[in-house]
């Protein structure tokens, strides 16, 4: 079980870093394509987009 909690421990700081860089990178042409990636599977989890949401009360 604690190497199940460190695995989950890092794979969310490195996905915090990646977010944090990743504007970053977008002015770079030799990371244009890491950025990009990252972007794609943003969006597949992004909880920004209205039917990704869960609402309580008419309130997102």
């Amino acid at each position: 079980m604690r190497h199940v909690a460190l695995a989950l421990t890092v794979g969310a700081v490195v996905w915090v870093l990646l977010v944090v860089a990743a504007p970053a990178g977008l002015g770079t042409a030799s990371l244009s394509a890491i950025v990009a990636y990252l972007y794609v599977a943003g969006s597949q989890i992004c909880h920004q987009i209205t039917e990704r949401s869960f609402a309580y009360g008419g309130v997102q």
